[in-house]
């Protein structure tokens, strides 16, 4: 895991907050998801009266694609993050107790987010032309959503976003303000819910797909 390039690892902010929720379920026949899936996913968290979040796609190492969509059997772990509110053990009850798809998690692990810098964007991003643009735009994005949640005015409001051009695209080093690099920790890119801006740390996505550590072991290198 990478740091911001000062030497930090974590925003000693009182306000900023983000918690790592791991929501395990286990599908006893073979479960089809595609996008779609995801946004019927975004309405039942956003039921559940979570407001500023983002999750992962189902990690699983027992994948088949099919057509638009995947197939899922057996454990399989949704990450999904927000701020720690005074609502949020009530909403992490809620969970328990929710169907998702005719499933629900049999177990939730939660952990506090630390700051990082490097990972992967669960989003297609295509025109590499206008990156820059994009980052910007990000930036814009982020700063706003920052003031209306927490009222700070930011002493560095610097965001850059700078692809791994050397894998992919999605593969992204963030440069700037530890507060809105921290905000792209919890809450993603894109400036919406959901998944579509999800960012993680690929060492993490590799090991929860190709590796062989439980996840305890999984969860204390984060």
């Amino acid at each position: 895991m990478g740091d911001n390039g000062m030497g930090e690892n974590e925003i000693k902010s009182k306000e900023l907050i983000g918690i790592r929720l791991f929501l395990k379920f286990y599908f006893d026949y073979p479960l089809y998801v595609n996008r779609e899936t995801y946004y019927i996913m975004e309405e039942i968290f956003n039921n559940l009266g979570l407001q500023m979040y983002s999750f992962s796609p189902f990690l699983s190492k027992n994948v088949k694609k099919y057509k638009e969509g995947v197939y899922y059997k057996g454990p399989a772990w949704i990450i999904l993050k927000t701020f720690y509110s005074e609502n949020l053990p009530k909403i992490v009850f809620r969970l328990l107790e929710t169907n998702f798809l005719g499933f629900y998690p049999v177990k939730i692990f939660s952990k506090k987010i630390k700051l990082f810098s490097n990972g992967i964007l669960f989003f297609d991003f295509h025109k590499e032309s206008s990156f820059e643009k994009f980052s910007k735009q990000e930036r814009d994005n982020l700063i706003k959503v920052y003031s209306e949640n927490f009222g700070n005015v930011l002493e560095d409001d610097s965001l850059i976003l700078v692809p791994d051009r050397q894998y992919n695209l999605n593969f992204l080093h963030l440069y700037g303000s530890k507060e809105l690099i921290y905000m792209v920790d919890v809450l993603g890119l894109l400036n919406k819910k959901g998944f579509k801006g999800f960012f993680m740390q690929k060492e993490i996505f590799y090991r929860f797909l190709f590796g062989k550590e439980g996840i305890f072991e999984i969860i204390n290198k984060i």
